[in-house]
């Protein structure tokens, strides 16, 4: 399943628009901030972490060698995690004990080339914050 960009924007919008009212509306600084945290590309391994009020509730991760997308929910508070990749392919933590990665999610793809990871934190399928996009090479 392919994501076009314009549903990908819409998602990250509603995200950022629930995300914004979180903050408002929890009475801490913290907030929502998703960030991300690259491992450097030449190990072939990226990871895009997802940071929200203050614990670092999970990742999503990808691995070059072997076109392999991760997910990684490293918080045990009813949350899953769930990582994409802009191919469509996506793979989450929902219904799983934390802390758990589950994956990988793979596919051969075409060899170094460009794609886009990111993590988003869901429950009962509503997306509460997601990371920012991390580029990523197969």
């Amino acid at each position: 399943m392919r994501v076009s960009i314009r549903t990908k924007a819409a998602l990250v919008g509603v995200a950022v628009s629930v995300a914004g009212l979180l903050t408002a509306t929890s009475g801490t600084a913290s907030g929502a901030q998703p960030s991300t945290d690259p491992i450097p590309p030449d190990k072939g391994v990226w990871t895009a972490t997802l940071t929200w009020e203050g614990h670092v509730r999970g990742a999503a991760i990808w691995h070059a060698y072997g076109d392999s997308l991760y997910a990684r929910d490293s918080y045990a508070d009813g949350f899953g995690i769930t990582a994409y990749l802009s191919t469509g392919r996506k793979i989450s933590t929902a219904g799983k004990p934390s802390p758990v990665t589950v994956g990988p999610a793979t596919g051969n793809l075409p060899e170094y080339q460009p794609y886009e990871i990111w993590a988003c934190l869901e429950k009962h399928g509503v997306i509460y914050v997601c990371t920012n996009t991390e580029l990523v090479y197969s």
